[in-house]
């Protein structure tokens, strides 16, 4: 079909999902994103950018994957200039980021991507996930939070902290 039909998307769209297998690991790195892929926002629609994400990720982020953050930080650059698939593939990192459980990575690109920016995150289990992670960022005010006394009345974090010098807070289940 991409012999038959070169100038089709289709045919766009499995030279883009080809990956490099000639040369050396470096030669392979720079030519990952040679074909510009990452830049052509008719693909964005198609499975091509996430697929080229998750094979970067997968088997250019080191031989035991020790170097993610770097190949996350690769994939963004080389969209950078797109904004929709800036803004896309920083939504698919952070989805595999969370589904792998890679906790450590997802806060990193959290904070050196997207800050207080919560409109760039698409998904809203993202979304509550991040703002969870920058509402309890050392220096942010924490929540308010209510608890009854043993009279029954409502005493609240904020006025605690207001009245006392030192205050220290357990949270304790017996589970």
């Amino acid at each position: 079909l991409e012999e038959r039909y070169p100038n089709t998307f289709l045919a766009r769209a499995l030279r883009a999902l080809a990956p490099p297998d000639e040369g050396d690991y470096i030669e392979r790195v720079d030519a990952f994103f040679a074909d510009g892929a990452m830049l052509d926002v008719s693909l964005i629609r198609s499975p091509v950018i996430a697929s080229k994400v998750s094979d970067y990720l997968r088997y250019y982020a080191g031989q035991d994957g020790s170097a993610m953050d770097i190949a996350a930080d690769e994939i963004l650059m080389a969209a950078y200039d797109e904004y929709d698939i800036y803004v896309y593939c920083l939504n698919h990192i952070l989805f595999l980021f969370d589904r792998w459980g890679e906790n450590e990575l997802f806060e990193f690109i959290v904070e050196e991507y997207v800050g207080d920016e919560f409109d760039l995150i698409r998904r809203e289990s993202l979304v509550k996930k991040v703002m969870s992670i920058h509402s309890l960022k050392l220096g942010v005010e924490v929540p308010d939070l209510s608890i009854p006394d043993p009279n029954g009345s409502l005493l609240f974090l904020h006025d605690l902290y207001k009245q006392n010098t030192h205050n220290l807070v357990f949270f304790w289940s017996s589970q």
